[in-house]
C-alpha cells in the first residue's frame, strides 16, 4: 500500500542515498553510473549484472551482495516487522545485529510473453521455444558468453541460480 511503513522507511533510504549520489542520479541513473564508475568518480554501484563486463576497470572491480534488511514488511497487517527464522526463512544471523533478510536471488533476467489471441497451436510452439531458450543448457550460452564472443556484447543477465556459479565465469575467460 501506498501508506505503509515499508514505503516510508523506503522513501528515507532512498533520501539517505540521493544525499551522497551523483546531483544528476535520478534523472541518468543507469548510464551515469556506468560512466562514473569508468572515469572513477564513484566507488559504489547498484546496477544490471552486465554493466561492467566491458569496463576498462576490469580487474579493479569487485561485485557484493545487495544489502539485506533486518525488518520485512508483513502481508497481512502492512507493517514492518524485524526478522526472525520464521518470517525471514533467507535471513542469516549475525551475533551484533540479528537476522538480516536476503532475497535469494535478485537480478534483471529475461522475460517472454506470448499473445493470447493467437492460435492454440501457435501458443504451444511460442511457449515451447521460450522454454528452450530458457533452459539450463541453451541460458548459460547467453548469460555467461566467453569473452570476446559476439553474445559477449549483447545485454545479458543472470536470472537463474545454476547461473550463479563463479567457476562458469571464470571458464569463459572472466576474471575472479
Amino acid at each position: 500500500p501506498l501508506t505503509s511503513d515499508a514505503l516510508v522507511e523506503t522513501l528515507k533510504i532512498l533520501e539517505r542515498q540521493l544525499k551522497y549520489g551523483h546531483p544528476d542520479e535520478l534523472n541518468r541513473w543507469i548510464d551515469l553510473n556506468q560512466i562514473s564508475m569508468e572515469n572513477e568518480e564513484c566507488m559504489l554501484s547498484l546496477n544490471w549484472g552486465h554493466a561492467f563486463v566491458q569496463s576498462s576497470n576490469q580487474g579493479r572491480l569487485g561485485v557484493g551482495r545487495v544489502p539485506g534488511s533486518q525488518k520485512v514488511l508483513d502481508r497481512e497487517t502492512g507493517k514492518l516487522v524485524t526478522c526472525n527464522k520464521d518470517i525471514c526463512p533467507n535471513a542469516v544471523y549475525y551475533d551484533d545485529i540479528g537476522f538480516v533478510n536476503y532475497a535469494p536471488f535478485a537480478g534483471g533476467g529475461w522475460g517472454g510473453a506470448v499473445n493470447g489471441n493467437i492460435s492454440d497451436e501457435k501458443k504451444k510452439l511460442a511457449m515451447e521455444f521460450l522454454t528452450f531458450f530458457a533452459s539450463k543448457e541453451e541460458s548459460r550460452k547467453w548469460v555467461i558468453p566467453k569473452v570476446g564472443s559476439r553474445e559477449y556484447y549483447a545485454v545479458y543477465d543472470a536470472y537463474r541460480l545454476s547461473h550463479m556459479n563463479v567457476e562458469d565465469y571464470v571458464e569463459q575467460g572472466f576474471d575472479r
